[in-house]
């Protein structure tokens, strides 16, 4: 899942140059559009540090579906672009750096909203990846990126910090906190919330420690949800989660920000769900969903519900942005930010390429996480990433 905004698009695409057999990467902005320091653990990393910078006779793929555009100049000034156009129309600025990308191409800086730093190492276990993981989502193109879920504690938190001050190489990381979760997983690094007083002692620690969001799991209960929600939103942090105990609807109440997975974690139509109780492990809201029809006044309700008690109202003005949540609209927005990262759906976002349609279901595929055990053995290339745990 990836969701962007038009200026994150651009910003982003000043911090990656991607070709076919190498890549470069730009020091250039992150979300708030400042340089990004250099530290000396980074600098073996960094082919180009320079103020200005011209690309020319590149391929430029914007990340918004339109048709890449050959030979153009692509001109960033300060870690921002600062012109595009066809090769020969855009003026090179003296003293830039030149660099011809013949037979390269530029895409938008990835930015992720799901994504983990720990692989399961054994039942109940999950191995430390930090290190690494951060590396490879940033040689795969991705730029800025929101953890969904912490199973390594204060590694996660301290390498976002890391990264920030260009201690370390990675994208820019909203660091998610360790799970607010309760009993009935098995997961042996994951803490069991006791009540609602728990989980807003969780919140309140985790984001003195510098957590930056939040993620709810599936055993979690409406109270503890709605006390760890209720901490977040006083601190101006974002609470999300994979569901399964609480039905979307009463997340919705809870004032969740975000549902994980969409709808296939849903258990608004389990038959004679327990309240507060997380039924077949989440396998029960996949075989109901599967019978529900989607125009049945049931789930109309729903999806009207969910869209009353999320954003209905923006600022884009000036920064910081106001954000609206529910129907009653007060002056004061309900959130500020600086950055607003807007779900565009789940279609794939094609290279537009001429071999996409002759090759896809012939080798290629929109779904690397869908359809990798095809491929086992083989090697392969993955452009982007996506929502995979």
């Amino acid at each position: 899942m990836m969701r962007m905004t038009a200026r994150a698009v651009a910003q982003a695409m000043a911090r990656a140059v991607v070709g076919c057999c190498a890549s470069i990467t730009l020091v250039g902005s992150d979300l708030a559009a400042q340089r990004a320091p250099i530290g000396p653990a980074v600098r073996s990393y960094v082919r180009v540090d320079t103020t200005v910078l011209a690309l020319t006779n590149v391929r430029v793929i914007d990340g918004t579906g339109a048709a890449a555009r050959e030979n153009q100049t692509l001109i960033l000034r300060d870690g921002k672009i600062a012109a595009l156009g066809a090769t020969g129309s855009v003026p090179i600025p003296a003293g830039a750096q030149v660099m011809d990308l013949a037979g390269k191409s530029v895409i938008p800086g990835l930015v992720m909203v799901h994504e983990h730093l720990f692989y399961p190492t054994g039942p109940g276990i999950y191995g430390n990846l930090t290190e690494s993981f951060s590396r490879l989502y940033l040689a795969g193109g991705v730029t800025s990126m929101r953890t969904g879920g912490n199973m390594n504690g204060y590694s996660e938190l301290l390498i976002a910090k890391s990264i920030a001050s260009g201690d370390k190489v990675g994208p820019w990381i909203d660091a998610t906190a360790p799970y607010l979760e309760g009993p009935g997983m098995g997961f042996a690094q994951v803490r069991i919330l006791t009540d609602s007083t728990d989980a807003r002692r969780h919140v309140e620690y985790w984001a003195d420690q510098g957590a930056t969001s939040f993620k709810a799991y599936m055993n979690i209960t409406r109270d503890e949800l709605k006390a760890a929600t209720q901490a977040a939103h006083k601190r101006g942090l974002k609470v999300t989660g994979h569901l399964c105990s609480v039905t979307y609807r009463e997340a919705a109440d809870a004032g969740i920000d975000d549902l994980e997975h969409g709808f296939f974690a849903m258990n608004d139509f389990v038959p004679n769900k327990p309240a507060d109780k997380c039924v077949a492990r989440g396998g029960a809201a996949q075989t109901t969903m599967a019978a529900l029809d989607p125009a049945s006044p049931e789930v109309q309700s729903l999806f009207k519900y969910l869209i009353d008690h999320k954003v209905t109202k923006v600022d884009f003005s000036s920064q910081p942005f106001g954000l609206w949540v529910g129907s009653d609209h007060d002056d004061e927005p309900t959130f500020r930010a600086k950055t607003v990262l807007v779900s565009t759906g789940a279609r794939s976002l094609m290279l537009n390429l001429p071999e996409e349609e002759q090759l896809l279901g012939h080798g290629l595929s929109t779904c690397a996480t869908c359809d990798g055990f095809f491929f086992r053995g083989h090697e392969i290339a993955v452009v982007g990433g996506g929502d995979s745990a």
